[in-house]
């Protein structure tokens, strides 16, 4: 995921927005890494599934996420964690 911005973590000068590029850049690898795992057998992912319920009488769709919404998740994870 790439949405225009720099997310290396050297890109930032103050120490938040460092910490933030670097929240960035763990979140995108994360989400591309994770994504990667299923395309390499079965061709190129483009949405996770969320599922509910108990398989596999009673499992219900609960929507998905695309990368770039997987990797917003894990961000936002990770600044939580960071108390950012």
């Amino acid at each position: 995921m790439n949405d225009g911005q720099n997310t290396k973590p050297e890109a930032a000068t103050d120490p938040q927005g460092r910490l933030d590029a670097l929240v960035r850049c763990l979140a995108d690898g994360l989400a591309s890494d994770i994504f990667h795992v299923g395309s390499e057998r079965y061709g190129k992912i483009n949405r996770l599934a969320l599922k509910g319920g108990t398989w596999p009488e009673q499992e219900t769709d609960l929507g998905g996420l695309c990368e770039q919404a997987l990797a917003g998740v894990i961000a936002d994870s990770l600044r939580k964690r960071l108390g950012t």
